[in-house]
């Protein structure tokens, strides 16, 4: 009785074994703590749990990632970059979760090369993702550094040969390599494409357009149990750390791992983004700067890139809203010429707005204003139907009626580019930042940052003019309002 009773036992556990779907995800580089989340969700069970049977396969040299992930060798893939693109086209993939939101990825260069410009027929050394798709090839391509005036060579992942002043510049990680140049006391340089103006994250997960569209359920479970694992290892970083020095890198010592647990819990910037979260701003502006520099053709968009679009199936309007829009021929929006100072409406609000128009069937019209007030009174006399854009706020906004979020936006610094690099929010809020009248973010601030120095301002173009007059130091608004200005660290994120 025993014996058929343990058949019964082994039989059961056999079937259950074959429910677990075999997949596999191809990382971007060998087992470190910046895989701890996928390390972790293999490990503790959460993969299982969801009915998936995971292998991590480590980085080669030899293999194409982007090759495998469309042949179907495998099912996800992690690049370091927002975008995968080959001869300007956008790859058929699917972003899922972006878990380091700043690219720790930058050039370690000898102590002499201080500048991008300065790498004009150096020696390079880097993958075939890094000199091709990822921030630092557009941070060359600024600097009009590439593989006619500069020497190519392929990635070793030694740093012998950078210590021994074989090569000149060497792509890294700021959470691995710079650990071990430190301690064996190595001068170094860095260049940081962050520091120019090309913000991306790393660990970006992936899968095929095709594999999203037919696993659209698996995909949502998959991406849930790495953001478990990832939230475990990072309040557990001690265990996972020994955990991953034991079983998966034992030639990492647990001092090397320590290091880049604790930069990699910075870069997440877990204090504005929820774990595994898209910037999709971040994403368009990437996008936008690549067709600029003619990295993709104009011809491509990534309407389809965000994983996310295949889950939204919820109507847009209820049958009363369609009634009455069914009855306007037109929706007019009141734009105010204070924040943008031109009287061409362009950039990501305006593509948002003729996309709405488009699914609506109905033909937009811009109503221009010369300020916030302006605005407020017109939409209150009718003279317009909507305020793009906006944000919920306690002062004259709150009488609006406000839809759900359909973006999120980072709150960012731009300062003159004779200014410093500003890394810390802290440093800086005795001095006089500039803010628009009437900003919903006013209240805000002042809660986040209770001894900041805000002065009020009626334009964009005003902040710039009391700037260049040492009135202001900088000026905070939405990232997407001052592009053509220094850039620095989000301060805050909201959605409108």
């Amino acid at each position: 009785m025993n014996k058929y009773f343990m058949m019964l036992v082994l039989l059961c556990s056999a079937l259950v074994a074959k429910e677990l779907k075999p997949i596999t995800l191809q990382l971007s580089w060998k087992y470190q703590f910046q895989f701890a989340g996928f390390i972790v969700a293999k490990e503790k069970g959460y993969y299982e749990e969801m009915g998936l049977d995971v292998t991590l396969r480590e980085y080669d040299a030899n293999t194409d990632n982007l090759k495998e992930l469309l042949s179907k060798k495998t099912e996800y893939a992690v690049f370091n970059s927002q975008l995968i693109y080959r001869n300007k086209e956008i790859q058929k993939l699917r972003l899922l979760s972006s878990y380091l939101q700043r690219n720790p990825l930058v050039f370690i260069a000898q102590p002499d090369i201080k500048n991008p410009s300065d790498l004009v027929h150096k020696r390079i050394m880097g993958t075939n993702d890094n000199l091709n798709t990822s921030a630092l090839v557009q941070m060359l391509d600024h600097f009009f550094i590439n593989a006619d005036n500069a020497i190519y060579t392929r990635q070793t992942f030694s740093l012998n040969e950078f210590i021994d002043k074989k090569i000149d510049a060497m792509s890294v990680f700021r959470s691995n390599e710079l650990y071990e140049l430190d301690k064996r006391n190595i001068a170094y340089s860095i260049l940081d494409p962050y520091d120019y103006g090309f913000f991306t994250s790393a660990i970006n997960l992936f899968t095929s357009d095709a594999y999203a569209e037919a696993n659209t359920e698996e995909v949502k479970q998959f991406i849930a149990a790495t953001n478990k694992g990832w939230k475990y290892a990072l309040e557990n970083m001690t265990e996972v750390v020994s955990l991953i020095h034991t079983k998966y890198r034992p030639a990492k010592s647990l001092d090397v791992l320590t290091y880049e647990a604790k930069t990699t819990n910075d870069l997440m910037l877990r204090n504005l983004y929820d774990i595994g979260e898209v910037n999709k701003e971040q994403v368009l502006r990437q996008y936008k700067q690549l067709i600029k520099k003619d990295f993709l053709l104009p011809s491509q968009n990534i309407d389809h890139f965000f994983f996310d679009t295949l889950l939204d199936q919820s109507p847009l309007f209820s049958s009363l809203e369609l009634d009455h829009l069914n009855r306007q021929k037109t929706l007019s929006y009141c734009v105010s010429k204070n924040t943008f100072d031109t009287a061409l409406y362009k950039g990501i609000e305006n593509d948002y707005i003729h996309l709405f128009s488009k699914k609506l069937k109905m033909k937009p019209q811009i109503v221009y204003t010369k300020n916030i007030d302006q605005s407020m009174a017109y939409i209150k006399k009718r003279k317009c139907d909507v305020l793009p854009m906006m944000m919920k706020s306690q002062n004259a906004f709150a009488s609006l009626a406000y839809t759900s979020p359909y973006l999120s936006f980072p709150l960012a610094l731009a300062t003159l580019n004779k200014e410093r690099y500003v890394s810390d929010i802290y440093a800086i809020l005795n001095k006089p930042l500039g803010v628009i009248k009437q900003s919903p973010f006013i209240d805000r601030l002042k809660m986040h940052y209770p001894a900041i120095n805000l002065i009020e301002i009626d334009s964009m173009k005003e902040g710039i003019k009391k700037m260049q007059k040492g009135e202001l130091f900088a000026v905070v608004n939405r990232n997407i309002n001052v592009q053509s200005i220094l850039l620095v660290p989000p301060l805050l994120r909201w959605n409108e």
